[in-house]
């Protein structure tokens, strides 16, 4: 079992704030002229930091201190993951990774930082703040849930003329089976920067995106991946 830390602040408690480890049980809006070009949930942009991190997690369980807790963590800890789902999984995807047993989605955490605890003698209240290792996510879902394995993340820039093609290119990134995953890391007028997370080698998913209507091509000079809608 991996340990985790936890970050105490507790505002209604009387004990002081520490760090303690715990055993686990084993968008972004653009503007384009003068239309408004919005990313769907799956799509969300923000901050590279950011997009791990899951915030604002109300729990209120019966327990005491210590089985509170426990139950608390877990169902914070499920919340936490279907909402990150939410964020670079299309929705299609997503519902067979929401039932990833308990331990598999704890492995996958990096931290876990409890605020406001408030601890009763049957009831146990807190708010969580859980942050995921972007590097063992990635892993998990290009492995055997999220896609077929031999793929990873690349870098990505994609061009698109305007709303329209943006749209379809989102969607029929969402629906490749050469994609487990979209990051959204910035949003402009004719093109974004993404993080694509690969089913299969590049050079594979570039056939199989081809064949979706998607080019997927390597930048001579380097840089991140190339990728828009296939036509003239």
């Amino acid at each position: 079992m991996t340990e985790r830390a936890i970050h105490h602040r507790r505002h209604r408690c009387t004990s002081a704030a520490a760090r303690v480890p715990v055993l686990p049980r084993r968008g972004l809006a653009a503007l384009l002229g003068a239309a408004v070009l919005a990313a769907p949930p799956w799509r969300a942009a923000r901050a590279q930091d950011e997009t791990w991190t899951v915030r604002g997690i109300g729990v209120d369980v019966a327990g005491d201190a210590v089985a509170g807790r426990e139950r608390a963590l877990a169902d914070g800890t499920r919340q936490a993951w279907e909402q990150l789902l939410g964020r670079i999984v299309p929705p299609e995807r997503a519902a067979a990774l929401r039932t990833l047993p308990l331990p598999e989605i704890e492995a996958l955490l990096q931290g876990v930082e409890i605020n406001d605890e408030a601890v009763a003698p049957n009831r146990y209240r807190a708010t969580l703040t859980i942050t995921f290792d972007a590097g063992r996510v990635r892993t998990r879902l290009a492995g055997p849930t999220g896609g077929s394995g031999g793929g990873g993340p690349i870098e990505a820039h994609a061009s698109f003329s305007g709303v329209r093609q943006w749209a379809e290119l989102r969607r029929r990134l969402g629906a490749s089976v050469a994609i487990a995953a979209v990051e959204l890391k910035a949003l402009r007028a004719a093109d974004a920067d993404l993080t694509l997370l690969l089913t299969a080698a590049p050079a594979n998913a570039a056939e199989t995106l081809a064949a979706e209507g998607i080019r997927l091509e390597a930048d001579q000079a380097g840089g991140p991946w190339r990728v828009r809608l296939a036509g003239p």
